[in-house]
């Protein structure tokens, strides 16, 4: 092969790379969050020689792709942790590995350094209230899992993102915090998660393309789901799908200009169901025993609805546009019996 040849086939392989590398960006899954390298594992509490008895002694004797393993004899571990490197934070038992703030500061702190860091199996509490970033976890890195742990009792939030983009939050129980999520970060998937029992669910400001999927959000003050924005930006491309809303004073508020997509969900026995203060699709969810079905001062794609019975016409809804003008949007095909929606449990 001449060296024309050569060099016609590495032009095209370079465009073939550049080509592809936008496509496969902002896909999220467990395995490509996982550490690039597979380190060795410290171990706290428990009997094992040479074992650890503080939590963050252990994590500052480990490297990149290294796991600390937190044994539940040594619980409650009163400690305020940080964490500056990509590891692994597995605790034995989720419901008896408890790590407690003692309501001061973050309960974990994770560095905008410490990328691809997995925290799981741990009750996480007591985080304090002397800044608005407080939290049992508060995240400031990329790519990072939270999966099956119990985020209870921390003043402020139980996670708080901000600039921390491409996580997933799995398969944890968040309860009596302030506010159980907060989010000023793009690229996350909430799912499976139960949230009860915080003034407001999962709040998200000036946030891109997060997908919340499949959790339960019941029995909260305010809201389950509040999307808001600030200093120009808003909430745009927020998938909300597949989860069980209910109890809480407002289902869900979408608040500034963004297109969001609320689809597949079980709204039920709030006081507002749905506020749309912005342009989306509202479909294919169940309305029931809501105090005020849906609001909105947007024009909005509302279809395919189930609204507390099976309805032959259109249904209305009731709202403003332009702030102050009074309008009627239609559910045109409304659904004609509830959707199967089962949430997490």
């Amino acid at each position: 092969m001449n060296k024309r040849m050569l060099l016609c086939i590495g032009i095209i392989v370079l465009f073939l790379s550049v080509s592809i590398a936008p496509i496969t960006q902002g896909v999220l899954n467990e395995t490509s969050n996982s550490p690039i390298t597979k380190g060795t594992t410290l171990y706290v509490g428990g009997t094992g020689e040479g074992n650890y008895t503080m939590i963050q002694d252990a994590i500052n004797d480990a490297y990149d792709g290294d796991t600390v393993f937190v044994y539940d004899e040594g619980s409650p571990y009163y400690e305020n942790l940080k964490v500056t490197k990509s590891i692994n934070l597995i605790g034995e038992d989720k419901n008896t590995t408890v790590v407690d703030g003692h309501q001061y500061s973050d309960v974990i702190f994770v560095s905008h350094s410490a990328n691809g860091v997995t925290i799981k199996g741990f009750t996480i509490q007591n985080g304090g209230d002397d800044k608005w970033g407080d939290a049992g976890i508060d995240l400031r890195s990329n790519l990072n899992i939270i999966k099956s742990n119990i985020i209870t009792l921390n003043d402020k939030h139980g996670i708080y993102f901000i600039s921390s983009n491409h996580n997933i939050i799995i398969s944890n129980t968040f309860s009596d915090n302030l506010y159980g999520i907060y989010g000023e970060s793009d690229y996350t998937i909430i799912q499976e998660n139960y949230v009860t029992n915080c003034y407001r669910g999962i709040s998200l400001k000036s946030s891109l393309h997060w997908t919340i999927i499949n959790n339960t959000i019941i029995n909260n003050d305010n809201a389950g789901i509040y999307l808001f924005g600030g200093k120009g930006c808003s909430c745009h491309n927020i998938t909300i799908i597949g989860n069980i809303i209910s109890n809480n004073e407002i289902g869900i508020q979408s608040n500034e200009p963004g297109i969001n997509t609320i689809i597949r969900n079980d709204i039920r026995n709030n006081q507002l169901g749905v506020g749309m203060y912005d342009s989306g699709s509202i479909k294919e969810n169940n309305f029931i025993g809501n105090t005020r079905p849906a609001v909105f001062c947007s024009l909005s794609n509302w279809r395919g609805n189930y609204w507390d019975k099976p309805r032959l016409l259109p249904k209305p809804i009731f709202g403003t546009i332009f702030i102050f003008i009074p309008w009627v949007q239609f559910d045109w095909h409304p659904a004609k019996e509830p959707y199967d929606i089962e949430g997490v449990i």
